[in-house]
């Protein structure tokens, strides 16, 4: 069996000897270099492929778009509150969008979601922020930042809503995600909330939430 080994490696390295010498007389020629230059392509495919998972979601009876991340899924079973989310359905990541009626004040509107938290927060409410910001849309609205725990079995849960009004009609976007999972889906959500967009009739009609 050792003799056998041995007669088979001495023969492979005969023929690994023997390759190198072909190899070395080809000479190294320009072609194979050539083809293994453009390195950076693959990624830039890659890149342009993702971007296009995107896709928009048109709400045409609350008068909106939105854009979806890749892998989430949308539930419109109710137009008036349309769920985005990723895994289960609220679970660990998701994005309700709101549509109302509303013919209270601003303030009277950003209050109402206000006391909603603060109720359903029966172990853990924290307010974090509240900041006037302007969507990507140029749509003027009112971001609030909370940490909540609903019950001591659930996550606490970081919620970063979006509030605008047009006219008598109010949106929320409520954005929700597992403290342990901020890090993935946390920039997802707030880049998806940036990209609604009121229909051009809607979007005439939209004022600051607070008065």
């Amino acid at each position: 069996m050792q003799q056998t080994v041995k007669t088979m490696t001495t023969h492979r390295l005969a023929f690994l000897i023997a390759l190198v010498v072909v190899l070395a007389a080809c000479g190294p020629g320009p072609a194979p270099r050539q083809s293994q230059e453009p390195t950076t392509t693959p990624p830039l495919q890659n890149a342009a492929s993702t971007a296009k998972e995107w896709r928009t979601y048109h709400n045409s009876d609350y008068g909106y778009t939105i854009r979806v991340a890749p892998d989430w899924d949308i539930n419109e079973s109710s137009k008036d509150e349309v769920i985005i989310f990723i895994g289960v359905q609220r679970g660990l990541a998701g994005l309700h969008i709101l549509a109302v009626n509303w013919s209270k004040t601003a303030e009277e509107f950003a209050d109402s979601f206000i006391s909603f938290h603060q109720r359903r927060a029966k172990v853990l409410f924290e307010p974090v922020s509240r900041n006037a910001i302007t969507m990507a849309s140029g749509a003027r609205a009112e971001q609030f930042q909370y940490r909540i725990q609903n019950a001591s079995e659930f996550c606490v849960e970081y919620l970063f809503d979006v509030l605008l009004l047009a006219g008598r009609r109010g949106y929320a976007l409520q954005g929700s995600v597992c403290e342990e999972a901020a890090p993935l889906y946390m920039d997802v959500i707030e880049t998806m909330q940036q990209s609604f967009a009121l229909d051009s009739s809607r979007a005439s009609l939209n004022s600051p939430t607070r008065p």
